[in-house]
């Protein structure tokens, strides 16, 4: 077997060789070339790396649990790959001679397999921590509890309308490393980052890191909220003094946590007054506080009108005004705001680029469609509005959905059991929620969570279809009975693992049973 260490040694020696083009690329095939890597789970960002993987010369073994045919496994093969169903025996790596194991970023690191290559001191790398390291251009990384896709679409969309280069890459979009023959000096690459991918990396490093929000999520996998924490603040840890990280500047933990932090400081907030309270936070090298390099983008009414002010040490100017913004709710404004301020930390001064930056902003605030399947409007029908959420994978998610409505609501909810208190949506029981909906494995325990905190009418189903046909049914009452419009909104607050294969397919099958209706 290959000296593990000094394989995990020459993969961090490439970030230092410059540009990717020709150099790099035999530079990448200089480390991989007949190395055995292992990789973990087929899935998107597994036959991504893969594929590079083969590319650049090294013998790849990829393994799933799923004993099936499928189109991913005869592509494989006639690329090279060794294709390993139904392997269950940690022995493998040995009896391989396995160098490296890149692991699909949802399985665990209490497998058995990750844990006998840790065990073994067999490098363990996500995709994109292995695709960064042949990787050139600008990166904006995004990650966060709750808003990270949103955010991510909103910041390629702002560049793309600067005219300025940008791919959008990550956990949505294209794996990183399927993009790898796209990338260039000029590029700024937007990636969406999860938990999961983030613990996995070792040395990846963004120009911008966007930390969204924190929440006590996917607990399932991460065991605790510490592990979940640690493996958030990953993003930042090899950041330099050039580089900036925007940060929520409404939640505590922040402010604590940007005294850890090397690079530049762009904070966020609705509030002014919130971005002044951070004003005492001193960042190593004399960042993050105001009038020390701090800089911030917060909303402020001036004449008036409700602005997105941006602020830094130059000065401070408008950004956009808040009633041109076209997605609704008090998390698309977060949302929005956080993207500008990672645009905005693009600029080094010159007035002409500037410009451009800002118009980006501007021009996609009015005009962004939305993301599919967050808090997206499908149909609107006699005096109904039916908007699909169906990304709204945990509590707080449906709180921020919630929020953005004062019309009456008919919720639809439920989904996988993970044990997660839907206590936070206490408060948007009676209003605007006046009827719900639950179906699914929470069903039960959210039936009797709204009976003890509300006198709202509750229907309970086993199925997705016939959920949406009673919220429907009691949507037509309302009407009827009120005269008032009202919002269908399935924003489930649960994973949807224990039905469907994914958000999107739980999220379509809403599209097309609303439109039948």
């Amino acid at each position: 077997m290959t000296t593990i260490f000094r394989l995990s040694e020459q993969l961090n020696a490439s970030l230092d060789d410059g540009g990717f083009g020709m150099a790099l690329w035999e530079r990448g095939r200089e480390i991989f070339a007949t190395r055995r890597v292992f990789v973990l789970g087929a899935g998107k960002s597994g036959t991504a790396v893969a594929r590079l993987l083969l590319k650049l010369g090294a013998h790849v073994y990829i393994s799933e649990q799923k004993a099936q045919a499928a189109e991913w496994a005869y592509e494989m093969r006639a690329l090279g790959a060794h294709v390993l169903f139904g392997q269950d025996d940690p022995d493998v790596l040995q009896a391989l001679g396995i160098d490296l194991m890149v692991k699909n970023p949802g399985i665990p690191y209490r497998h058995p397999y990750v844990q006998r290559a840790l065990k073994e001191h067999i490098p363990v790398l996500t995709e994109v921590e292995l695709a960064y390291r042949l990787w050139e251009g600008r990166i904006i990384a995004v990650t966060g509890s709750n808003g990270k896709t949103t955010t991510s679409y909103l910041i390629h969309a702002m560049l793309e309308r600067a005219k300025l280069p940008t791919l959008l890459a990550g956990n949505v979009g294209t794996p990183l490393a399927d993009a790898i023959d796209k990338t260039h000096p000029d590029l700024i690459s937007v990636l969406e980052l999860s938990s999961f991918q983030l613990k996995g990396t070792e040395t990846f490093r963004p120009d911008v890191a966007v930390w969204l929000n924190l929440y006590p999520h996917h607990l399932d996998y991460h065991e605790t909220i510490e592990d979940y924490t640690a493996s958030k603040a990953r993003l930042f840890q090899h950041m330099r003094a050039h580089d900036t990280a925007v940060l929520n500047a409404e939640q505590s933990f922040f402010q604590d946590f940007a005294r850890t932090l090397r690079s530049d400081v762009i904070w966020f907030s609705r509030d002014r007054s919130t971005w002044f309270k951070t004003s005492s936070l001193v960042c190593p090298g004399g960042k993050g506080t105001e009038g020390k390099g701090g800089k911030a983008i917060f909303t402020e009414r001036i004449g008036g009108v409700h602005w997105a002010m941006f602020a830094s040490p130059e000065g401070e100017w408008p950004v956009f005004p808040l009633h041109e913004l076209s997605l609704p709710g008090v998390h698309n404004l977060h949302n929005t705001l956080a993207a500008a301020a990672s645009v905005l930390a693009l600029d080094r001064g010159e007035a002409a680029f500037r410009t451009a930056l800002l118009n980006g902003i501007r021009e996609t605030i009015r005009t962004f469609p939305g993301v599919p399947h967050r808090l997206e409007k499908v149909l609107e029908k006699d005096g109904i509005f039916y908007y699909n959420d169906a990304k709204a994978t945990n509590p707080e998610a449906t709180a921020s959905a919630l929020a953005s409505f004062a019309q009456p609501v008919v919720w639809i909810a439920g989904g996988l059991e993970r044990g997660e208190s839907f206590d936070p949506l206490k408060d948007f029981l009676t209003h605007p929620v006046v009827h719900a909906v639950f179906y699914g494995q929470t069903r039960e325990r959210l039936r009797r969570w709204a009976e003890e905190n509300s006198s709202i009418p509750v229907d309970v189903t086993d199925q997705l279809e016939m959920a949406i046909t009673r919220a429907h049914q009691a949507a037509q009452a309302i009407v009827r009975t009120r005269g008032t419009p009202v919002v269908v909104l399935f924003s489930p607050a649960c994973a949807s693992w224990d039905m469907f294969p994914s958000f999107e397919v739980r999220g379509d099958i809403f599209r097309v049973v609303v439109h039948t209706l």
